[in-house]
């Protein structure tokens, strides 16, 4: 699998191979990205980590035939961002229920690498949507960060941009906001050698102004519809029981997470052996089941078969009808909507070595 199609502005489209992410069993060995020269040992300091160099992305093609790889927003409008993140349409009967996985808020130098240990161990491609300041400089954090970073690139991982430093876009000056995105993407670029295509704004919290800017820089919107608020709690066992009712009600979609905590490691762990045990066998199409795909396979098959409802509100409220079919006696749970606050992310030098 080939890293720079998953990360410069590219429009070539997912062959079949590459694109059945799923599950492979474990033990599998992770796909052959080719390797990076060394960097140079002049530059970094006998206690620093080993960096990989970044390497030269490819040629860009334009802007139009990128879209035809991951789907169609151009205008990174903020209301179709929100649909899309439900995933592709899906009759009664389909038992196909698609899943992507995305990780806010990293790179941690203690928590991130274990997630990616657990995504290895599955095979599963995942996309992480990290915070640009966290690359930025030449301290040992952000030496370790930036390998952290190039390490999930190794391993196929989207890499997105999640701004500077987690400033809600919309309670700054329009300037800072974009100043926000673009050194962030600066940073990133630097960091694995393209530019980030996918960027998700902080809290879930654009507008209008901002989605422009993202259209001009042929950034794709990326939300999320099913969430267990890791970033609230601690408990992990009602984290993970909040994702798989929210999964269950929703059939699927972009679920988000959190890699700086321990126990969003653990409801990690729990929720790829659960996805696991209840995947999608195609020779019973119709008896439910999960498929865990990269990203841009997921807006793809959305771009295939995109929901028919008007607007989130139109949608979710079919879906409980659907849901209640099947579960009388149980609330549907709520839409996922915008963060209203902040998550405590501790400083990245400040990361605890412990669990």
């Amino acid at each position: 699998m080939n890293l720079f199609r998953r990360f410069a502005r590219l429009a070539l489209p997912l062959t079949a191979a590459a694109a059945a992410i799923g599950y492979v069993a474990a033990g599998s060995s992770a796909p052959n990205v080719g390797t990076y020269p060394a960097a140079p040992s002049a530059s970094v300091a006998p206690a620093s980590p080993t960096l990989r160099a970044p390497v030269e992305p490819p040629s860009l093609t334009t802007p139009e035939n990128r879209w035809a790889s991951v789907g169609g927003n151009p205008t990174a409008n903020i209301d179709k961002a929100w649909l899309e993140a439900e995933g592709p349409y899906k009759g009664p009967l389909e038992g196909r229920r698609l899943v992507t996985l995305t990780f806010d808020d990293g790179p941690s130098l203690v928590y991130t690498p274990q997630v990616r240990k657990s995504l290895a161990k599955y095979g599963i491609e995942a996309t992480f949507f990290v915070i640009g300041k966290y690359l930025e400089g030449e301290s040992y954090s952000a030496q370790k960060a930036r390998k952290v970073v190039q390490d999930l690139a190794h391993d196929g991982h989207l890499i997105g941009n999640h701004t500077l430093d987690h400033s809600q876009l919309t309670a700054v000056s329009f300037a800072e906001a974009t100043r926000q995105i673009d050194h962030s993407a600066e940073l990133i670029q630097q960091t694995v050698g393209a530019e980030p295509l996918f960027f998700r704004p902080p809290f879930g919290d654009p507008d209008s102004a901002l989605s422009a800017h993202l259209a001009a820089r042929h950034n794709r919107l990326v939300l999320w519809n099913v969430e267990g608020k890791d970033w609230e709690s601690d408990d992990a066992d009602a984290v993970f029981a909040e994702l798989t009712r929210r999964l269950d009600f929703a059939r699927g979609g972009i679920v988000l997470l959190h890699d700086w905590k321990y126990s969003s490691v653990v409801v990690t762990q729990r929720l790829l052996a659960w996805l696991h045990a209840n995947r999608w066998d195609p020779k019973h199409p119709k008896r439910a089941g999960y498929e865990v795909v990269g990203l841009e396979e997921f807006l793809n098959e959305v771009e295939k078969m995109p929901q028919p409802y008007a607007n989130r509100a139109e949608m979710n409220a079919a879906r409980v009808q659907h849901f209640q079919s099947l579960h009388p006696a149980a609330p549907a749970p709520p839409p996922a909507e915008p963060v209203a606050r902040a998550p405590q992310r501790p400083k990245l030098q400040k990361v605890s070595t412990k669990h």
